[in-house]
Parts: C-alpha cells; structure tokens; sequence
C-alpha cells in the first residue's frame, strides 16, 4: 500500500514484519513484529481527519510455514491490527 505522502507499506510473512519504506529511497523508517501471518493487503482509512492503517494477521492462511516435522502449525486466531498514522 502507497501513501499519498511517499510512504509503502509491505507486510511480510516470512519474517512476521509490518515495514514503511521512503518511496524516494527504498530506506525502512519504520518496523513492527506481527503476533502472526500477515494475510491480505494493508488497508487504509480515515477517522475524524485521522489516517490509520489496518492489517488482516494470523488464521491457517495459505503460505503458513510448516513445523520441522513437515506438519502445519496451529493456525493463530483471526484478527486486525490497526495503526494510526502520525497527525499532519
């Protein structure tokens, strides 16, 4: 997801992370640890002249890594995680 302001959003399942990169160069300002998957693509709203951010995590999910014995982990519970954007 691309701001207005220059800013990209990615989620990333392979390493559970929630980045912002400088559209101008690719620099990561800003990171958080997801408590699961990522699984869908960041949406973003406003409130009250308010930005935020939210991102649909955890559930089976369809690239859910496999344990070391090849079976699937327990699938983490549904949920949304929702960031509020610095005010302008």
């Amino acid at each position: 997801m691309v701001t207005a302001g220059g800013l990209i959003f990615v989620a990333t399942s392979s390493d559970r992370k929630f980045r912002a990169y400088d559209q101008d160069n690719g620099k990561v300002l800003w990171e958080y640890s997801l408590p699961s998957l990522s699984e869908g693509v960041p949406a973003v709203y406003e409130v009250a002249a308010r930005q935020y951010i939210a991102l649909p995590v955890g559930g089976a999910g369809l690239f859910q890594p496999r344990n070391t014995d090849g079976t699937p982990p327990v699938p983490a519970p549904g949920q949304y995680i929702v960031f509020a954007l610095p005010k302008k």
